[in-house]
């Protein structure tokens, strides 16, 4: 930014002209070679020392653009451009008021911040400066005052003495004109400056229940268009139907204009939009009416319409976006840069939307059956879809299907440039976690997840979840707690705070958050669960076994409650019993991967009653599906159980052969545990010369191996697989 860049038209606006460098937001100043990109005189320290640029280099370069017009002097001058850039990096600037005394303080402090050296200590936003500009200028005296003027490169500097009013103030006129242009046009605004808007439910006027699922899906999408386009802070569809439920309203309250005015003064939203949508043969027209929260007086109104209901996602979410971002006032320029299609960042297809929201819902209520249909009917009709990958892999988490888990992962990291920044977040998270397996990394992506979108629960739910299985119990508890600050029935947060205390033996707070997570979700069975489990650390065996039936109740194929059951019969010493619900768990698991792990299990029982042939068969069979199935975590964890059968039954050389493969594959998977895996195969390798009674080879085994005393050798442990 420099002078001759910046011209006034006939009406006396400000117009910002040739871009050429600035298109390159991310060139250096100087490079090795010494070759300088821009004009030194208004360069920045930072560009100079060939660092990154941001909204604050625009901010110096605009505060000697201030300082020139206050003093007609450039404040760094020189013989060579290099000397200029030394200076921009090394020296003060000269007080304006020493080369103009008339300059108000409060003004000659503004542009000294301006021109500061860590871009830190300039002002924090565009935003903040301009406001600041216009304060000063509403207080600037109306008496007779000289006007510096520019000298040029051959004169010497002159001062001419001009009435105030006829030439200062509109001086001034020009000189926030300028700023504003350059604050709303051009420099990104800060989080905090950033116009607020929430979106209530669209009415669905074709008299078509089958369109229904527009009346949510036409909301999620423009909330995901105008987040994407940086300039607006959205509430989301989920923060929406939060607020209006912890009003003491249902959900239908989301499609109620009154009800997200009363949201919107609730949260200091600044503008409200609603909508409706109808059809004629094959027309479809959306349309919709921007509102000021404050005073509900209509700020814009717009519609769009295409053929066929694929119209509002292919063309008429883009265009009704620009049209609300005209009604809420952002400068025509931002409106028309360019910006990703939101069937770029989504799908292409609304059948796949529908079913990738209702495989949402189903995620959060832990029916992870019915999210996982859901979600494959989303990725058969689109396999690009980004995000809807992403949610299968945490469905097939939670199945104990780790392969469609990690496949499911892998393709939400490919196609994640056809998603918003916030969903590539979300999708670095799990595939920094799973696929790298470097926790540090996913750490920070947390870290930068919650701090560009502090309101999204579910981002604190995760980063609690990754502090609490790190042990950082205070900072998980911390996490959940912002959860539920933002919406306090988030049932993922209940559930998982009212773990963290059961942990801590604090089970009446515990019971107190698992009951109002019960309260909030009639009908579903995981809060049951929950307080099933809770019981059942309490020692209240009674209790929990009602529970867990009342889980079971709700949702016959909520078969995790049935491994819990046959745990607390075997606790019993009534074996028949556990038996019975090990055989209701194989019967009920609802996918290929949960009857596999039902299973293990069941095949596990077998081997603590001391039925060795019968776990071992059963362990074998389930070897060979997953050896064809290219399982290797299952396969890996059959060769351990597998070593420990093998050796009470005295087949020595199997159980050391099935000992080596375990550990052999498990160094493959992870080499950096080497110390752990050597240990595994020398205390099984020493339990299995202990059976023999070759105690001798038994004590090198163990000497050998004994500064590693954190390896847990029950022969359950499946924690080194």
């Amino acid at each position: 930014m420099k002078p001759q860049n910046i011209m006034i038209d006939r009406d006396g606006n400000a117009r910002i002209m040739d871009f050429g460098i600035a298109r390159s937001v991310k060139a250096k100043g100087i490079t090795d070679a010494n070759v300088m990109i821009g004009t030194p005189e208004y360069m920045s320290p930072e560009q100079v020392d060939g660092k990154e640029a941001d909204a604050r280099s625009d901010i110096y370069a605009l505060g000697i653009v201030l300082f020139e017009m206050l003093t007609g002097r450039l404040p760094f001058e020189g013989d060579t451009p290099l000397a200029v850039a030394i200076k921009q990096k090394s020296e003060a600037p000269p007080d304006p008021r020493k080369l103009n005394a008339q300059i108000p303080e409060d003004l000659k402090l503004l542009v000294l911040k301006c021109l500061e050296k860590p871009k830190e200590k300039r002002h924090e936003s565009a935003d903040a400066l301009g406001a600041e500009l216009t304060k000063i200028e509403r207080a600037l005296p109306t008496t007779t005052q000289p006007l510096p003027v520019r000298k040029p490169a051959t004169s010497k500097q002159i001062t001419v003495r001009l009435p105030s009013k006829r030439i200062w103030i509109p001086a001034a006129a020009v000189l926030v004109a300028i700023v504003a242009l350059l604050v709303r046009q051009f420099v990104p605004e800060s989080q905090a400056s950033k116009r607020t808007v929430a979106i209530v439910g669209f009415r669905n006027q074709t008299g078509d229940k089958a369109f229904d699922y527009l009346q949510e899906a036409i909301p999620n999408l423009l909330i995901t268009s105008l987040e994407q386009s940086g300039h607006f802070r959205v509430t989301s569809w989920q923060r929406l139907k939060d607020i209006l439920r912890q009003s003491g309203r249902d959900e239908t309250a989301a499609f109620d204009e009154e009800a997200g005015f009363e949201v919107c003064r609730k949260e200091g939203i600044e503008a409200l939009v609603t909508g409706s949508y109808v059809k004629a043969g094959e027309t479809f027209a959306t349309d919709v009416k921007v509102l000021d929260a404050a005073t509900k007086q209509l700020m814009k109104s717009a519609s769009s319409r295409g053929q066929g209901a694929s119209s509002i996602l292919m063309t008429q979410i883009d265009e009704l976006s620009r049209s609300i971002s005209r009604g809420i006032g952002l400068p025509a320029l931002k409106i028309e840069k360019p910006q990703p299609k939101i069937a770029d960042l989504t799908t292409t297809s609304l059948e796949a939307y529908n079913y990738f929201l209702r495989g949402q819902d189903a995620l959060d209520r832990f029916l992870f059956n019915d999210a996982r249909r859901s979600l494959e009917k989303t990725i058969a009709l689109d396999q690009t879809f980004a995000i809807a990958h992403l949610c299968l892999a945490r469905a097939a988490y939670d199945m104990a299907d780790y392969k469609a888990r990690d496949e499911a992962i892998e393709k939400a990291k490919k196609y994640s440039e056809k998603a918003t920044e916030k969903e590539r977040l979300y999708i670095e998270v799990p595939y920094a976690a799973w696929i790298e397996r470097d926790t540090d990394k996913q750490g920070r992506f947390l870290q930068e997840l919650t701090d560009k979108y502090p309101q999204e629960k579910y981002a604190h739910q995760a980063r609690g979840l990754f502090n609490e299985r790190r042990g950082n119990i205070p900072e998980a508890i911390e996490e959940y707690e912002k959860a539920l600050a933002l919406d306090p029935d988030f049932g993922l947060a209940l559930n998982s705070i009212a773990f963290v205390h059961a942990k801590l033996r604090n089970f009446d707070k515990a019971l107190q958050y698992l009951e109002r997570y019960a309260a909030i979700n009639p009908g579903d069975p995981n809060p049951l669960d929950s307080i099933a489990e809770t019981y059942l650390r309490m020692g209240k065996l009674d209790e929990a076994v009602a529970k867990y039936k009342e889980a079971l109740t709700a949702r016959p194929d909520f078969y995790g409650s049935c491994s819990s059951l046959a745990y607390v019969h075997a606790l019993r010493e009534e074996y028949a019993e556990a038996n019975r619900w090990l055989e209701e768990l194989v019967a009920r698991a609802p996918s290929p991967a949960a009857k596999t792990e039902a299973r293990e299990l069941k095949a596990f029982f077998d081997y603590l009653q001391g039925r060795w042939d019968d776990a071992l068969a059963a362990y074998l069979s389930i070897k060979r599906q997953a050896e064809q199935s290219g399982t290797e975590p299952t396969v890996r964890m059959v060769n351990w159980i597998t070593g420990f059968i093998y050796a009470d039954r005295g087949d020595f050389d199997l159980a050391r052969k099935a000992f080596r493969e375990f550990v052999t594959a498990a160094l493959e998977r992870n080499p950096s545990n080497q110390a752990n895996f050597t240990a595994a195969w020398g205390f099984t390798s020493g339990w299995i010369d202990l059976k023999q009674g070759r105690l001798e080879a038994t004590r090198a085994e163990g000497g050998v191996r004994s500064q590693l005393l954190t390896f847990r050798s029950s022969p359950g442990n499946r924690g080194l697989s």
